[in-house]
């Protein structure tokens, strides 16, 4: 209940008692409709006492938190939180709000601007849309920051509730290590567990997502002065004091000011890095990238520090590779839709884009739509050849004009550099019905490597998921070890992959392009051993050792380089623990497997290295040979793990082994009967169970319950269908005496 000892709504700071004493009585009621749901009838009675006291803090500030709940009043609540910092330019949540109004009214603008075009030009305009985006966010970083730098008591954490949704537009934008900050600083400021779990969650799927870079998933820390010198405490005051307090711009400002007292502060790593690192967070990374620049001419900058730094250097730009090629629209004019549409229908060159439905779309009618291949499609799998997979070159959308009838051929995605080659395919198969030059306009830019690597390419029907992966495997391997290497890179001076290779002291450019591409690889869930293929192609030697005493500030990035011998017990378990936070699975499969077998480490940590054994290849040959050392270390250090029983299950389910998944089944029940999870498990796998004998002979589902003490429930239903085989649902091999039939 709220009394005059309360602290004032207002954000001033002060209890109620000293700050508006009087207002008591109208803050009860106010949280009584509040407390009732009645939000309408609050914002009325808000608005009566504005009218005689139009800058009332407090009231500005409950007005702000109830427009938010209140669908459809997103203007009034910019208009309420530009009004309120007017009033009270110092007063954190007035500062807070604002900060707010400035986010929500450029998403307003943008929406505006962009919203209305349509489909296609919405996406040639991204770039200057993300753009536009990221200076919204930049304008309200500053407002934030101001409402931080204001002296506490104040609540801190009516501040933090109004960053939740800036934060995830933080990521959406590419701004990652401003939010890792953001958020680290929320989880320091905010005593409230329910933003702690807010935040912990977004901090969680950051750091998780793989569609994100790994260096900008793990977060940097500001770094204090090493060694002893004269600016070394003033340097870390400005640390502890500025940069620790969220007062960001004010550090840069005192970093630069320092630096022009003491003249050797610039030849330190600690000032380029924080310097960079508080640019990131500020959102400004053209001057970020020129910080870390510095920091890379600095003594003492490792090679695998400083090749993590031109990685993350390298992903500022939108081709990391710097091997822009600019993306095109050729535009034909055509004298008749329908005589063009059968024509490419009947084309080899030309497949037709499946359950496209017919659009009007500013006056135009899409036709159809296709995609262009440079050859045609192999109709099996054994006519394709890896090496020459036919590739998309551009996709033909055929509009008709809704009222003359006039017809144009629009293509699209296509590169620069292929624009003759696709506007000659397209002329000598539409020869007939084209009138006029075909027109050609600049949409975008892409990375030539990412759009080689990611190029659709058309494969015969009725392949499995399994051998499509595989086709693009093959293609992408294909690219990279034949054409690729040799096409000069601007992130390698344009030198191709195989000069730069040949010259040791552009070793760290040669890799900072290969765990990009690593990163590529595995966002499209392709296969990265290419790359080591890629490294001997190259000639490229093993990348230098890593000590020790560096392990510990070792990058996730780089685990795949540890050796074993290179490993304390401490030090292992601290690189295992850190890439399963990150949701990598980098660490060599030797080292898992010498640590699964090495009885100096603990069994339960054994037993978290053989579930990541696993997880690597759930259906491969060392499959049964993980699961039963699993069970017998949980077996011999009495330690409950359901995960291995689970597994054996699955694998009997595979193998059409019914008489020992119920045995299983039943072990699972008895043995875990206090774990909620293992039981949810076991019920799921006891449904499916259920389906799956539904489809059995009677006479077999009656050998199955006498070997087994399993026994189904009343009334379950099992259908009589003669001469049906068991195995009808669909679960590959089995052993004939465990299905009851011998």
């Amino acid at each position: 209940m709220i009394d005059i000892y309360s602290l004032c709504p207002g954000g001033t700071g002060k209890k109620i008692k000293f700050c508006c004493p009087n207002r008591v009585e109208e803050f009860r009621k106010i949280y009584k409709l509040l407390d009732a749901n009645q939000n309408t009838a609050c914002l009325n009675f808000i608005d009566g006492l504005l009218q005689s006291d139009p800058s009332c803090a407090c009231m500005l500030a409950i007005r702000c938190v109830i427009l938010k709940s209140l669908p459809n009043r997103e203007q009034d609540l910019i208009e309420t939180a530009c009004r309120f910092y007017e009033n009270h330019p110092e007063n954190p949540i007035a500062i807070a709000e604002s900060a707010q109004a400035i986010y929500l009214e450029g998403l307003q603008t943008i929406a505006k601007k962009y919203e209305v075009l349509p489909p296609q030009q919405r996406v040639d305009m991204a770039l200057a849309e993300r753009e536009e985006m990221r200076d919204v966010i930049r304008r309200t970083i500053l407002r934030y920051e101001k409402a931080f730098s204001v002296p506490q008591p104040f609540q801190y954490e009516q501040v933090v509730l109004k960053l939740e949704m800036f934060v995830k537009m933080l990521i959406k934008v590419g701004f990652y290590e401003s939010a890792n900050a953001w958020m680290g600083l929320v989880l320091d400021v905010a005593s409230n567990p329910a933003f702690q779990e807010i935040f912990m969650n977004s901090l969680r799927q950051l750091k998780t997502n793989k569609a994100i870079q790994h260096c900008f998933r793990t977060g940097l820390r500001v770094q204090n002065a090493s060694g002893e010198s004269a600016w070394k405490a003033e340097f870390d005051q400005i640390v502890e004091t500025q940069i620790r307090k969220l007062h960001w711009s004010r550090a840069v400002e005192e970093l630069e000011a320092l630096a022009v007292r003491y003249e050797e502060v610039r030849k330190a790593s600690e000032y380029w890095f924080d310097l960079a690192l508080l640019h990131e967070w500020l959102c400004d990374l053209e001057t970020a990238e020129k910080c870390w620049k510095e920091y890379l001419k600095c003594e003492g900058v490792s090679f695998y520090d400083a090749l993590e730094k031109r990685i993350r250097l390298s992903f500022f730009h939108e081709c990391p590779l710097e091997d822009a090629m600019n993306i095109c629209t050729l535009d034909f004019q055509l004298t008749s839709a329908e005589e063009v549409l059968e024509k490419l229908k009947a084309e080899p060159t030309y497949r037709p884009v499946p359950e496209l439905q017919m659009q009007s779309l500013n006056g135009e009618t899409l036709m159809a739509a296709f995609d262009i291949l440079d050859s045609p499609a192999a109709a099996s799998l054994e006519e394709l050849d890896p090496e020459s997979i036919p590739v998309v070159v551009g996709n033909a959308i055929l509009w008709k004009h809704d009222e003359t009838g006039a017809a144009r051929l629009e293509v699209i995605n296509v590169l620069q550099g292929g624009a003759d080659f696709v506007r000659e395919a397209v002329e000598e198969v539409l020869s007939g019905w084209i009138s006029g030059e075909a027109q050609q306009k600049v949409t975008r830019s892409i990375s030539v490597t990412l759009d080689s690597l990611l190029r659709k390419i058309a494969l015969p029907a009725g392949l499995s998921d399994a051998q499509v992966r595989t086709m693009k495997n093959q293609h992408c391997r294909s690219i990279l070890l034949e054409r690729w290497i040799h096409f000069p890179l601007g992130i390698l001076k344009h030198q191709s992959m195989s000069a730069a290779a040949a010259k040791p002291q552009m070793r760290q450019q040669v890799e900072t392009v290969i765990y990009a591409l690593r990163y590529l690889l595995e966002r499209e869930k392709l296969d990265v051993s290419i790359l080591n293929e890629l490294r001997e192609a190259l000639h490229l030697g093993p990348l230098p050792k890593i000590s020790q005493d560096q392990i510990e500030t070792l990058s996730p990035l780089f685990f795949d380089q540890l050796k074993m011998e290179d490993l304390t017990p401490a030090l292992l378990e601290r690189v295992f623990y850190i890439s399963r936070m990150f949701n990598e699975d980098n660490l060599p499969q030797e080292v898992l497997d010498s640590v699964s077998r090495d009885p100096q480490y603990a069994a339960a940590f054994r037993i978290e290295v053989l579930k990541a054994m696993w997880s690597r290849d759930p259906h491969g040959e060392n499959f049964c040979e993980i699961v039963t050392r699993g069970r017998q270390l949980c077996v011999e250090n009495q330690l409950s793990d359901v995960f291995f029983d689970i597994m054996e299950v699955a694998h009997a389910m595979n193998e059409n082994r019914l008489q020992t998944v119920f045995e299983k089944l039943k072990h699972i029940k008895e043995a875990h009967a206090d774990d909620p999870e293992a039981m949810q498990n076991a019920a799921q796998l006891s449904r499916y169970m259920y389906g799956v004998v539904q489809n059995m002979d009677p006479a077999d589902l009656v050998a199955l319950q006498q070997k087994t003490a399993f026994r189904f429930p009343e009334g379950a239903g099992f259908r009589n269908v003669p001469g049906r085989d068991p195995l009808a649902h669909g679960i590959p091999g089995g052993n004939a005496s465990e299905r009851g039939n011998g």
